[in-house]
């Protein structure tokens, strides 16, 4: 076409021994400041000078930014050439009962039963596993670190400060780490399996509608669920 034409026009004018010579010439049409700064310093500055008006010339030939389309030109003719050899695309073919939980889960009817089965669940198991993991903790973790306290510090000013019923390490430290770590750590790994397969997002256009009479859409329902968390 005619921009190959014109970069072919300043091929011919660039030197023999240069390399990449259909390359340098199109960097010459985008005006390229560095490549015009290595042939300045790699060739004499008179004969790269009729090359730079030459390649001036032509680019004012054309409406607009000429780099601009010859790199619009290079991405089509990557999408249409080398893109389709060298990409292959799989075709997934979804399970039925992730599709059909997918489809029921995100129905005004049947996705309301489905949530609340979700909450409940999600419920029992942070109170019962976080309430078992916060058992163990506090067997194999405190009550070692509370008997060696009590054993250097019987009574007083150091047992109570310590480890007393507001004590920094009783109040403080254990009740951050047995306490509050498994209940968090329960339900926010619930809460990445239930993003993972995809829950949230159905969950999302069941609650559209409602939340679409508030203003809002149905993403909101992340942040009001978050919002009636404890805040820790």
């Amino acid at each position: 076409d005619t921009i190959e034409k014109e970069i072919s026009a300043i091929e011919s004018m660039l030197p023999e021994n240069l390399s990449y010579r259909h390359e340098v010439s199109i960097l010459l049409m985008m005006n390229d400041p560095f490549i015009v700064d290595y042939l300045e310093k790699a060739y004499d500055k008179a004969k790269i000078e009729p090359i730079k008006e030459k390649a001036s010339e032509r680019r004012r030939q054309f409406r607009g930014d000429i780099s601009r389309v010859i790199s619009k030109r290079r991405s089509e003719w990557v999408d249409s050439s080398i893109a389709a050899e060298v990409v292959r695309k799989q075709k997934t073919v979804p399970r039925e009962f992730s599709q059909g939980f997918a489809r029921l889960s995100r129905h005004p009817v049947f996705g309301i039963p489905i949530l609340l089965m979700i909450v409940y669940v999600t419920y029992l198991l942070v109170v019962n596993v976080a309430n078992n993991i916060a058992e163990w903790m506090n067997s194999v973790l405190w009550v070692p670190i509370e008997n060696g306290i009590t054993g250097i510090f019987p009574a007083g000013f150091w047992h109570d400060f310590l480890i007393g019923d507001y004590g920094i390490l009783s109040l403080g430290l254990a009740n951050a780490i047995i306490t509050v770590l498994p209940i968090l750590s329960v339900f926010f790994i619930l809460l990445h399996i239930l993003e993972d397969i995809g829950y949230l997002s159905n969950l999302s256009v069941l609650t559209k509608r409602v939340f679409e009479r508030l203003g809002l859409s149905g993403a909101a329902i992340m942040p009001l669920v978050l919002g009636f968390g404890c805040k820790t």
